[in-house]
């Protein structure tokens, strides 16, 4: 792989993931992964309680695809093996579509952290994520409609604005 390669990790909506376990799920592109940091990624990706249920924990043969996971943890299994690679730059697309709000928040305290200068794009259509970036655009219709902080936008009382107030009902 060339240094732009090694450089970005990029996360999917639908991962793929390979029929080994979950450790070779995790640490996949990074072969040499030593175990504590495997379970590390585990932890920043909101895994541990899963793989403490799994009977065979790490070692769990995840399935081709992932079969055996759900919609969230196979997400966040993707993410985890994103993490293991360390990037300077990590692409989220939409990885919290399928985990609730608390899994979300979460995932979010553990991994904000760790990169503090480091760059995270998110796409998602959620505004309990987008509201924790540092900045947002908003693409309607192909084109840049919006872009500012989160409350910069609420205050603009445009179509993130008006998502934002639908949103926090539902929630609510």
């Amino acid at each position: 792989f060339g240094p732009l390669h090694r450089a970005v990790s990029m996360v999917e909506q639908v991962p793929f993931l390979f029929s080994r376990s979950l450790a070779e799920n995790l640490s996949y592109g990074r072969a040499d992964t030593a175990r504590e940091r495997i379970a590390e990624v585990a932890r920043l990706a909101a895994l541990e309680s899963d793989v403490a249920r799994f009977e065979q924990g790490l070692d769990t043969v995840v399935g081709e695809r992932g079969v055996t996971l759900s919609g969230g943890q196979r997400l966040r299994t993707a993410l985890g093996r994103a993490l293991v690679l360390d990037p300077a730059v990590l692409l989220l697309d939409d990885v919290f579509s399928a985990v609730d709000v608390g899994t979300e928040k979460t995932i979010w305290s553990r991994v904000r952290p760790g990169y503090k200068g480091r760059t995270i794009l998110v796409v998602s259509h959620r505004i309990s994520v987008l509201r924790e970036c540092d900045r947002v655009a908003v693409i309607r219709d192909g084109r840049l409609a919006e872009y500012g902080t989160h409350a910069e936008l609420i205050r603009g009382n445009g179509f993130y604005a008006e998502t934002f107030s639908l949103q926090e009902r539902f929630e609510a």
